[in-house]
């Protein structure tokens, strides 16, 4: 069975009703004239002809309206009119109950554990053997808080937010301060809800804070053991020897200022920055 179907130019309406002057549901119908054009139609294929709208199609003029409701009225043995009604929620943004963009952000609370290699003790001593000699492997675990925010976005720009990555923050972030904090995980998925389409992000922050000797600032830079074979002695540089005047065959802990090698059981460390900064700030989330 086929039909023709002609809309009404003359058979749209709409209305608008308003609660509190700020919210309430717009409606706007389209009129269709359905004639079956072999056969005998039906009331039933002529609501779901082809050529009209789908369920949940949007309008023409306003993707915003939606096909929600439809109707079918005979007005003659082979003649039908079938009513298309939209609806959308005009919805006040600063109400949270209406607009999901007004929703202030979910934060949400959890931990990591990772085994982080270390070169000192909690009292800042070297880890080594009783003859001064370093040992690697040695580590214990670090748990960091993670704080995971929740918000819906008008829009998502991977792009932009890619610039976040292996950053840590500039700035005092949620009350931690510089360089102790960086996103470890993005996720975004785009939501189409009550006409209103948004972005459901969500944003992992990582915060890590100085442990022994190491200070806030420093806490996502890499830190090893001042040392090597080379030192100085007057102002020269020549390896490192033993009592016996030969070249040692490990490493020796070295003055990162002067250049000269330590006494046995004393450490000294280096740190290299190797994040970027950049101000968590202006992601806005919170």
């Amino acid at each position: 069975m086929s039909y023709s179907v002609q809309e009404e130019w003359t058979g749209s309406a709409d209305a608008q009703t308003q609660e509190n002057g700020t919210a309430g549901q717009s409606a706007v119908d389209r009129i269709f004239n359905v004639v079956p054009t072999t056969g005998s139609g039906t009331r039933l294929g002529a609501l779901y002809a082809p050529g009209l709208p789908l369920p949940n199609s949007p309008h023409p003029e306003s993707p915003v309206l939606r096909a929600r409701r439809r109707s079918v009225q005979q007005t003659g043995p082979q003649y039908y009119v079938v009513t298309i009604g939209y609806e959308a929620l005009v919805s006040d943004p600063t109400d949270p109950a209406q607009s999901p963009l007004a929703r202030p952000p979910v934060i949400s609370y959890s931990s990591v554990t990772q085994e982080v290699e270390i070169d000192e003790d909690h009292d800042g001593n070297p880890i080594q053997t009783i003859n001064g000699e370093p040992l690697v492997g040695v580590t214990r675990p670090f748990t960091d808080l993670v704080i995971t925010v929740q918000r819906n976005l008008p829009t998502f720009n991977p792009v932009s937010i890619s610039t976040y990555m292996n950053k840590i923050n500039s700035l005092i972030w949620y009350g931690f301060p510089a360089g102790t904090v960086r996103i470890t995980d993005i996720a975004a998925t785009s939501v189409f809800s009550d006409d209103q389409p948004y972005w459901d992000v969500s944003i992992a922050f990582q915060v890590r804070r100085g442990y022994g000797q190491v200070i806030d600032a420093e806490a996502w830079d890499h830190r090893c053991a001042h040392q090597g074979y080379i030192i100085k002695v007057g102002g020269q540089k020549v390896y490192a020897t033993t009592d016996d005047g030969v070249t040692v065959a490990q490493p020796v802990m070295i003055d990162k200022v002067t250049g000269v090698q330590l006494a046995d059981g004393v450490g000294e460390y280096i740190n290299f920055p190797v994040l970027d900064e950049i101000d968590f700030n202006d992601l806005n989330l919170l």
